[in-house]
C-alpha cells in the first residue's frame, strides 16, 4: 500500500468568484515534512482544513496511505490538527482534554491514562494534568492542544502556526520537541 499524502487537483471555491485554492497537487512520501509559507489569505489554513476534513474540496481528491479521504468526516481520518488558537474544553482537566480523542475512539481507560501520562511527560506538562484548562496560560493551552494531537499517534500531523502566540521560552522548548519528534518518524 502506498505510504504518504497525495493531493490530486484539489480546488476550493467558497463562492463562484472566490477561489481559495486551485488545482493543488502534491505527493508527500510517509515521514515527509512540508512547511507552507505564504502571505495571509494565500490558502495555507484552507489546505490544512481540507486535509483534516474540516472543509471539503470543491474538486479533487485527498489520499492518505492509499485511502481516499475525500468525503470522510474528520473522525474517520487518521489526522490530527493543532490550530493557532488552541480549542480546549475549559471546564475539563488537562488530562481529560489530552485524552479526548482516545475516548472518542473507545480506547481502554488504562491505555488512555498511560498515553496521556507519557505525552504530558515528554512535553513537560505532567504537573498540570489535574488542573482545569480554564486555569492555564496561553502557552500551556497550546501545549495541551499539541499533547492532544500527539497522544493519538495519527498518520499525519497538521500544525497551523502553533507557536505564534507563545512566549520565547515555551516556543524554544516546543521547537526542540518538534525536532525530537521529527527524528522519531519513519
Amino acid at each position: 500500500m502506498p505510504s504518504g499524502l497525495e493531493l490530486r487537483g484539489v480546488t476550493k471555491r467558497y463562492e463562484p468568484d472566490t477561489i481559495a485554492l486551485q488545482d493543488v497537487s502534491l505527493n508527500l512520501p510517509g515521514g515527509s515534512v512540508l512547511v507552507l509559507v505564504g502571505p495571509t489569505g494565500s490558502g495555507k489554513t484552507t489546505l490544512l482544513r481540507l486535509i483534516a476534513g474540516l472543509d471539503e474540496p470543491t474538486d479533487g481528491e485527498i489520499v492518505l496511505n492509499g485511502a481516499d479521504l475525500t468525503g470522510r468526516s474528520p473522525k474517520d481520518r487518521d489526522v490530527a490538527m493543532v490550530f493557532q488558537h488552541p480549542m480546549l474544553f475549559i471546564n475539563q482537566s488537562v488530562a481529560r482534554n489530552i485524552g479526548y480523542g482516545l475516548r472518542l475512539r473507545n480506547y481502554p481507560q488504562a491505555e488512555i491514562a498511560r498515553r496521556v501520562q507519557d505525552v504530558a511527560g515528554r512535553l513537560q506538562i505532567a504537573d498540570l494534568l489535574e488542573r482545569p484548562a480554564r486555569r492555564l496560560s496561553g502557552g500551556q493551552r497550546q501545549q495541551v492542544a499539541l499533547a492532544r494531537a500527539l497522544v493519538r499517534k495519527p498518520a499525519i500531523f497538521l500544525f497551523d502556526e502553533p507557536l505564534t502566540y507563545l512566549d520565547l521560552s515555551t516556543r524554544e522548548q516546543l521547537r526542540a520537541f518538534f525536532q525530537q519528534l521529527r527524528s522519531t518518524l519513519p
